[in-house]
């Protein structure tokens, strides 16, 4: 079999599945970050798009405020990233 095309065939089935998979991992390890590093008065983005306020955060779950007044009880793991530039209504 010619090496240039081996070479080629490593790096498709090898190399560029183990790339993605460490750019996953990271971004994963990013997230969970995130999750233990929530606060009272954060601004956050969930999973599902929605964005509200931490009010209270407990070992699993956190209670959001999704609009003045009304809060709701997420799982934790639900936050997904920091909302900043949504401004607090």
């Amino acid at each position: 079999m010619n090496p240039i095309l081996l070479l080629l065939l490593l790096l498709v089935f090898l190399i560029f599945p183990v790339l993605q998979m460490w750019r996953q991992n990271k971004r994963f390890k990013e997230i969970r970050a995130f999750q233990a590093a929530l606060e009272p008065g954060m601004r956050v983005q969930l999973t599902s798009g929605l964005h509200a306020t931490v009010r209270s955060v407990e070992a699993s779950s956190v209670e959001l405020e999704i609009a003045p007044g009304v809060l709701t009880t997420w799982d934790r793991s639900a936050v997904l990233k920091p909302a900043d530039s949504v401004p607090e209504a």
